[in-house]
């Protein structure tokens, strides 16, 4: 099965019967059918809901005679955003938000919607993946003894530099008291030289 399609919301809520934790009843409707048959729905499937779908609003690819779309890696609004995606509790819940929902939603039970009248229902878990944060790293131990050697060499470094700039200036100092004490000299022993 490729995906089934609904006129209305109704047609769409006739589909599923939720249990009111959450979970889809699979013993009524449309996998109740599917049972009885012996093609259970273990799987996800599409329903298309009619009643929400509208016409392309988007670009096409300049000058190509198909009139292909330019489609991104990651839908995308024009000024580069992504569109923010709705997380709720149940379907059940998802359904009566449904008015609200933009740009699709899933929900933590997997049911997603996704923009444009599509729903993605069935059993298969989808594994989604929130980035935790606990306030500490996990980095080993050694890349913090190698920073803080990074910093002591860094330091030291600066330190040398400062040494070796402080000696050549005493020894640019010293450079020009020796001249001139040279100078001092060669006169010096010019003027006793003409008295011997």
């Amino acid at each position: 099965m490729l995906a089934v399609v609904c006129k209305t919301h109704d047609g769409l809520k006739a589909l599923l019967t939720s249990d009111k934790k959450g979970p889809t009843n699979t013993s009524s409707r449309l996998h109740g059918v599917g049972a009885s048959i012996g093609r259970p729905l273990d799987y996800r499937y599409l329903v298309i809901c009619l009643e929400n779908l509208r016409p392309y609003t988007g670009e096409f690819i300049i000058d190509d005679p198909k009139r292909r779309l330019p489609i991104r890696r990651k839908p995308r609004y024009v000024n580069k955003e992504t569109p923010p995606v709705a997380s709720i509790q149940t379907r059940a819940d998802m359904m009566q938000e449904l008015p609200f929902i933009t740009d699709g939603g899933i929900s933590l039970d997997i049911g997603i919607i996704k923009s444009g009248g599509t729903f993605s229902l069935g059993k298969r878990k989808v594994q989604i993946k929130f980035p935790k944060s606990f306030g500490r790293s996990y980095l080993r131990e050694s890349y913090f003894k190698s920073e803080i050697r990074m910093k002591e060499l860094k330091w030291e470094r600066v330190r040398c530099v400062e040494d070796l700039e402080r000696e050549q200036t005493l020894l640019t100092n010293a450079k020009n008291s020796f001249k001139i004490r040279k100078k001092e000299f060669v006169k010096f022993f010019s003027q006793s030289s003409s008295y011997l």
